[in-house]
């Protein structure tokens, strides 16, 4: 038994010492993960090198060398090049962190091929530059898939209904990319979505004059949280079924989506809203009395629309209140 031990502790301390030593050549800005040092390593399970200052390009090898990997996390360094397709053939990867890097080219459909994947998180609050379609097989292939972040690319073209197929999503991340077409009307699939943020895209409705049926379907997402649509090409008028949605919905965000018609007295329903942004759309009538019942409040931004008569009453009411932005109507 004590030779065993010795053995172990000599094997724990030759693969620390491959570490350090890659930590060594850690400046070198051309592959770095080549290094022999490293890759000798093949029991290893989690790479974490997130925030430092490392650059070079992701090598074909990396699944030969690491094939037990579970995690990589990447992010905010300076990466460069195409995801390699050859990252496929890591089976056991859970979690693939590579936001604020600059990653180009296409993501990869056989990236579906990972099973055990549980997140994928190639943009969020920093950005790639990754183009073109989202891979209709790539949510398919994923039945673990919890989260999904891919905003802040250059992605193009619609989203495929399929994504709906990743059935425990809880983060889906779509915003600030060139998305056009229709909103999927199949999202309330997801019933464990939490954040939805289709923000910033170029996402329409069939008609300018058309309430945003896709609302229906995710009034049946009873956890989600926050709700993302700003800054579309949408159009349309906001439904009364907008009062459907959970007291889980937190932060409700159309703003600059060319709204038009009136806000519903049924948004008075919203009783866990915190944060609701309806600005600069075109939106007329009066502010709807119903929102002095939204008694967990705290930012209420309305300006640039056409609203008009008076600010209700009921908004004294509002005592979590700090944000009242109302600028730029006909009040």
């Amino acid at each position: 038994m004590a030779s065993l031990a010795m053995t172990t502790v000599k094997n724990i301390t030759t693969d620390q010492s491959a570490l350090l030593a890659f930590k060594a050549h850690i400046a070198d800005p051309y592959s770095v993960l080549t290094k022999n040092c490293f890759y000798n390593i093949s029991s290893l399970k989690m790479i974490r090198l997130s925030s430092n200052s490392l650059s070079g390009s992701l090598p074909n090898d990396l699944c030969n060398r690491l094939p037990s990997l579970e995690q990589l996390v990447l992010r905010s360094n300076g990466f460069f090049g195409q995801i390699p397709l050859s990252l496929s053939k890591c089976t056991q990867l859970q979690h693939l962190w590579l936001e604020h890097n600059k990653f180009t080219g296409r993501l990869p459909e056989n990236i579906g091929n990972l099973s055990k994947l549980r997140s994928l998180v190639l943009g969020h609050k920093a950005h790639n530059s990754l183009h073109g379609h989202l891979p209709s097989i790539l949510s398919v292939s994923l039945p673990n898939l919890k989260w999904l972040a891919l905003g802040m690319n250059k992605l193009i073209g619609t989203i495929p209904n399929s994504i709906t197929n990743a059935s425990e999503l809880t983060l889906l991340e779509l915003g600030k990319n060139s998305f056009s077409g229709l909103v999927p009307n199949t999202f309330g699939n997801l019933r464990f979505l939490s954040l939805l943020d289709l923000g910033n895209n170029y996402l329409t409705t069939r008609s300018s004059t058309t309430e945003w049926s896709f609302l229906s379907s995710l009034t049946n997402c009873i956890y989600l949280k926050v709700l993302g649509l700003h800054s579309n090409q949408l159009s349309g008028i906001l439904p009364p079924l907008i009062g459907n949605f959970s007291d889980s919905l937190q932060q409700f965000y159309a703003y600059d989506c060319e709204l038009k018609g009136s806000i519903p007295q049924e948004i008075g329903n919203l009783n866990g809203l915190i944060d609701l942004r309806l600005q600069d759309n075109d939106l007329n009538g009066t502010i709807p009395t119903t929102v002095g019942r939204l008694q967990q409040l705290q930012g209420l931004f309305l300006f640039g629309n056409n609203l008009q008569g008076s600010i209700p009453s009921d908004l004294c009411h509002l005592g979590r209140l700090s944000f009242l932005v109302l600028d730029g109507n006909n009040l």
